[in-house]
Order: C-alpha cells, then structure tokens, then sequence
C-alpha cells in the first residue's frame, strides 16, 4: 500500500494505490449416519486464489467540495475438486467507482456516487456434497458459478452531532449473473435444488438510519425499503418482472 499527499493552493489531493493476494482453502466431508456408522462420504476440496490491486485519488476543492475516483481490478482463480472430477474458473473485472461530496459542516454532508462491485458465489452454493438434512428437499451447490456484478447509484445525506444521529441513502441498484436457488427435479417426492446465475436484477430503494445517544441509553435503528424486479432470457421473462415491495429494519439499544 502507498499512499501520496499533494496540496497545492486551495487543492489537496490523496493518491493512493495498494496490493492484496487472499489464497483461500476448504476441505469439505458429507457422510449418512446409519446405526451409528458414517456412510457414503462425499468430499469437496475447494482452492480459491484473489488478486486485486487499485489506485484511487481523492481531491479537496475550496468551498468544502471533494472529489474521489478509484479503479479496482480483481482476478479470480478457483479450482474444484470432487469425484475424481477438477473444475477450474478464472475471471478478471475491472471495478470503477466516482464520488462526489459536499460537506456544510464537521457533521453534515450530503455525497453522489457511483460504484460497481462483485459477489462471488459462496462455498455453500458450489459445494457439490448433497445437502439431506431434509431429506424431502436436497440442495447441491453449483461449481459453474460466476460472480453476481452489480452497479449502484446514490445519493447520501449524512448528519452525525453528538446526542442525535442520522443518514438517509437513495439508491439504486442493476445486477447481472443473480445468483440464486433454483428448484432443478423433483424425484419420487423428493425435490432437488441447486444454485444457478439466473439473468439480472435491479432494486430501487431508500435506506434510512437514525441513532439517539443519551447518557445510559444509546438507540440504534434502521430501516430498508426497496422495490425489486428481475428477467432471464433463459427462463422466458424477456421483459422486466412486476416490482415488489420489500423491506428489513433492525433496532437496538
């Protein structure tokens, strides 16, 4: 990681750029229990390789304007193993994002922004061991997943003082290879799931979060309210879905 300052009358800009390798290993064993003796192991051996490198400036303008502009890459490497079967993904993206800032004071600020990043699909969703902990509804993970890509635009308002906390994001969000769980067979009763990268998604939404600080007591809550609709060619949805409503909150104290 380096990082460089340079200011130069009422301009001061960050320069930093950076490096990370992350080798991941899992090793992964099912076996039936029957009359106390373990049978039918299956085993999965996953090795996932991450390279990811970026450089990003940021630059203060008088009147408490900012700019920040970053470019990420990340190369991905995976290798499967199971039954006697190897299966290997490699995959490179390039990840911009831009931000634009404007603070009134120490604790009030409002930011425009546009990013782009990654999901890679989890160890659960490529994992091939059958999954029979109901044994009406077996799941197996998918080792020909792709990451879920996803570009995001939003707004921000922020004012953090002492007692009385608070943030509002409108956003939204188009996400393409959506990973998700996808009814394959059903067998003798029994169905069979899998994980599959079925077409794309968007989200339009509002995130709202507020804190109350007192002298014993600190208030924390937050709440998401967002439309979703998505299409897969594949699957006959040419156009976008009829958006539905969702929404999480949490609050704590």
């Amino acid at each position: 990681r380096f990082n460089k300052r340079i200011k130069k009358n009422n301009v001061e800009n960050n320069i930093e750029t950076g490096f990370k390798i992350i080798n991941r290993n899992r090793e992964i064993v099912y076996s039936d229990l029957e009359s106390a003796i373990y049978k039918n192991a299956e085993q999965f051996i996953y090795n996932q390789l991450v390279a990811s490198s970026y450089l990003s400036t940021q630059i203060k303008l008088p009147y408490k304007l900012a700019i920040k502009a970053g470019i990420r890459n990340e190369y991905t490497k995976s290798l499967s193993n199971f039954d006697n079967y190897s299966i290997e993904n490699e995959y490179n993206n390039i990840l911009p994002s831009l931000t634009f800032s404007k603070s009134f004071s120490p604790i009030n600020s409002i930011k425009i922004s546009h990013n782009q990043r990654i999901t890679r699909p989890s160890i659960r969703q490529i994992n091939t061991n059958v999954n029979r902990t109901d044994n009406r509804n077996t799941t197996t993970g998918n080792p020909y997943l792709i990451p879920t890509k996803t570009e995001q635009y939003e707004i921000g308002i922020n004012s953090f003082k002492k007692v009385f906390q608070s943030s509002i994001q409108i956003y939204y969000k188009h996400s393409k290879n959506v990973i998700e769980s996808f009814l394959d067979t059903i067998k003798n009763g029994v169905s069979e799931s899998t994980y599959k990268n079925i077409g794309e998604s968007k989200q339009n939404g509002i995130s709202l979060f507020t804190g109350l600080s007192l002298k014993k007591i600190n208030l924390r809550g937050g709440l998401n309210l967002y439309t979703y609709s998505g299409k897969d060619k594949n699957l006959g949805y040419t156009n976008w879905t009829k958006p539905v409503v969702l929404y999480s909150y949490n609050f704590n104290f």
